[in-house]
Protein backbone atom coordinates (compact mmCIF):
# COMPACT_ATOMS: atom_id res chain seq x y z
CA UNK A 1 0.00 0.00 0.00
CA UNK A 2 1.43 3.42 -0.65
CA UNK A 3 0.70 6.74 1.21
CA UNK A 4 1.01 10.13 -0.56
CA UNK A 5 1.93 13.04 1.78
CA UNK A 6 1.55 16.31 1.30
CA UNK A 7 3.11 19.41 3.08
CA UNK A 8 -0.06 20.95 5.13
CA UNK A 9 2.36 23.80 5.60
CA UNK A 10 1.92 24.79 1.80
CA UNK A 11 -1.47 25.45 2.14
CA UNK A 12 -1.44 27.89 5.72
CA UNK A 13 2.32 29.71 4.69
CA UNK A 14 2.10 33.64 4.99
CA UNK A 15 1.39 34.41 1.39
CA UNK A 16 -2.04 32.42 1.82
CA UNK A 17 -2.81 34.26 5.11
CA UNK A 18 -2.60 37.75 3.42
CA UNK A 19 -4.60 36.99 -0.04
CA UNK A 20 -7.23 36.22 2.43
CA UNK A 21 -7.27 39.47 4.29
CA UNK A 22 -8.77 42.93 2.85
CA UNK A 23 -5.70 45.47 1.11
CA UNK A 24 -5.54 48.78 2.40
CA UNK A 25 -4.56 51.81 0.87
CA UNK A 26 -2.78 53.83 3.18
CA UNK A 27 -1.57 57.09 1.18
CA UNK A 28 -6.04 57.54 0.60
CA UNK A 29 -6.45 56.54 4.68
CA UNK A 30 -9.40 54.26 2.89
CA UNK A 31 -9.88 50.50 2.86
CA UNK A 32 -10.36 48.25 -0.17
CA UNK A 33 -11.38 45.25 -0.14
CA UNK A 34 -9.35 42.28 -2.06
CA UNK A 35 -12.79 40.40 -2.68
CA UNK A 36 -14.54 40.89 -5.96
CA UNK A 37 -17.89 43.12 -5.51
CA UNK A 38 -20.73 40.68 -6.10
CA UNK A 39 -22.55 41.16 -9.73
CA UNK A 40 -26.31 40.29 -9.75
CA UNK A 41 -27.20 38.56 -12.56
CA UNK A 42 -30.65 37.25 -14.09
CA UNK A 43 -33.62 39.32 -15.52
CA UNK A 44 -34.76 42.60 -14.28
CA UNK A 45 -37.76 43.77 -13.30
CA UNK A 46 -40.67 43.06 -15.74
CA UNK A 47 -41.24 45.88 -18.76
CA UNK A 48 -44.78 47.71 -18.41
CA UNK A 49 -44.85 45.89 -22.16
CA UNK A 50 -44.07 42.44 -20.28
CA UNK A 51 -46.94 42.96 -17.89
CA UNK A 52 -49.16 44.36 -20.23
CA UNK A 53 -48.64 41.01 -22.39
CA UNK A 54 -49.46 39.30 -19.65
CA UNK A 55 -52.84 40.77 -18.78
CA UNK A 56 -53.91 39.82 -22.03
CA UNK A 57 -52.72 35.96 -22.25
CA UNK A 58 -54.57 36.33 -18.69
CA UNK A 59 -57.67 37.60 -20.49
CA UNK A 60 -57.43 34.93 -23.51
CA UNK A 61 -56.79 32.11 -21.23
CA UNK A 62 -60.32 33.33 -19.63
CA UNK A 63 -61.92 33.50 -22.69
CA UNK A 64 -61.10 30.08 -23.65
CA UNK A 65 -61.54 28.76 -20.52
CA UNK A 66 -65.08 29.66 -20.80
CA UNK A 67 -65.73 28.21 -23.95
CA UNK A 68 -65.29 25.05 -22.91
CA UNK A 69 -66.73 25.56 -19.20
CA UNK A 70 -70.46 27.13 -20.78
CA UNK A 71 -70.34 24.47 -23.99
CA UNK A 72 -73.62 22.74 -24.11
CA UNK A 73 -73.48 18.87 -23.30
CA UNK A 74 -75.90 18.41 -26.51
CA UNK A 75 -73.11 18.31 -29.10
CA UNK A 76 -75.30 18.98 -32.20
CA UNK A 77 -73.43 19.98 -35.91
CA UNK A 78 -74.87 23.58 -34.81
CA UNK A 79 -73.09 23.71 -31.35
CA UNK A 80 -69.79 22.41 -33.13
CA UNK A 81 -69.66 24.61 -35.63
CA UNK A 82 -70.16 27.48 -33.09
CA UNK A 83 -67.55 26.30 -30.85
CA UNK A 84 -65.08 25.69 -33.62
CA UNK A 85 -65.29 29.57 -34.53
CA UNK A 86 -64.93 30.48 -31.20
CA UNK A 87 -61.80 28.13 -30.66
CA UNK A 88 -60.44 29.67 -33.77
CA UNK A 89 -60.67 33.24 -32.29
CA UNK A 90 -57.55 32.26 -29.60
CA UNK A 91 -55.17 32.41 -32.95
CA UNK A 92 -56.19 35.54 -34.28
CA UNK A 93 -56.13 37.00 -30.63
CA UNK A 94 -53.06 35.68 -29.83
CA UNK A 95 -51.84 37.28 -33.01
CA UNK A 96 -53.13 40.74 -32.24
CA UNK A 97 -51.49 40.77 -29.01
CA UNK A 98 -48.20 40.55 -30.75
CA UNK A 99 -45.21 39.00 -29.97
CA UNK A 100 -43.54 39.20 -26.58
CA UNK A 101 -40.29 39.85 -25.42
CA UNK A 102 -37.71 37.16 -25.77
CA UNK A 103 -37.92 35.67 -21.96
CA UNK A 104 -42.12 35.71 -22.41
CA UNK A 105 -41.15 33.43 -25.80
CA UNK A 106 -41.66 30.40 -24.32
CA UNK A 107 -44.91 31.22 -22.94
CA UNK A 108 -45.80 32.55 -26.40
CA UNK A 109 -44.71 29.22 -28.20
CA UNK A 110 -46.62 27.44 -25.37
CA UNK A 111 -50.13 29.33 -25.55
CA UNK A 112 -49.54 29.11 -29.83
CA UNK A 113 -49.07 25.69 -29.89
CA UNK A 114 -51.91 25.39 -27.36
CA UNK A 115 -54.09 26.92 -29.89
CA UNK A 116 -53.48 25.24 -32.64
CA UNK A 117 -54.33 22.01 -30.95
CA UNK A 118 -57.51 23.40 -29.59
CA UNK A 119 -58.46 24.02 -33.11
CA UNK A 120 -57.48 21.26 -34.53
CA UNK A 121 -59.56 18.96 -32.39
CA UNK A 122 -62.62 20.71 -32.68
CA UNK A 123 -62.19 20.69 -36.07
CA UNK A 124 -61.84 16.78 -35.99
CA UNK A 125 -65.10 16.68 -33.88
CA UNK A 126 -66.87 18.81 -36.34
CA UNK A 127 -65.81 16.21 -39.96
CA UNK A 128 -66.77 13.40 -37.88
Amino acid sequence: MTLLALPAAGCSGPSARTAATPSATASAGTLSPSTPTVATTGPGPMTTEELSWLTAFEKLSKQMEDIYTKMPTDLTPTVMASTANKLRECSRRLARMGSPSVRLQPVYTLVKKQCRSDKKSVLVSVVN
